[in-house]
């Protein structure tokens, strides 16, 4: 027997159908944020934002069908995770004299 008759058949790669498809769907949650932002919240924004982080992980995956579902929590703790180091990271500007001079 030959080893490609003995390999296990993997499954095909992803379709452009549905990769456009979750490509729409994260410019839909972008979307639909930035039009519910003064009802949602930066909390809403930033929900709305892991769901597009995770819908473009899916998108850019060679082959959807073969990712395993019990693995969705270490997805959200790498995403968490992520939020947190740049929440924590931040973004400071520095400011230069000639800024505080023009602000006063």
């Amino acid at each position: 027997m030959s080893d490609a008759a003995t390999a296990p058949h993997s499954p095909p790669p992803t379709p452009l159908s549905w990769r456009l498809g979750l490509g729409a769907a994260i410019l839909l949650l972008g979307g639909t944020a930035y039009l519910l932002e003064p009802w949602i919240g930066v909390r809403g924004r930033a929900l709305f934002g892991a769901l597009a982080f995770i819908l473009l992980v899916a998108a850019f995956s060679a082959n959807l069908r073969a990712v395993k579902l019990a693995n969705a929590p270490v997805w959200n703790r790498a995403a968490v995770s992520l939020i947190l180091f740049i929440l924590q990271l931040g973004y400071r500007t520095p400011v230069t004299p000639e800024m505080t001079r023009r602000s006063s």
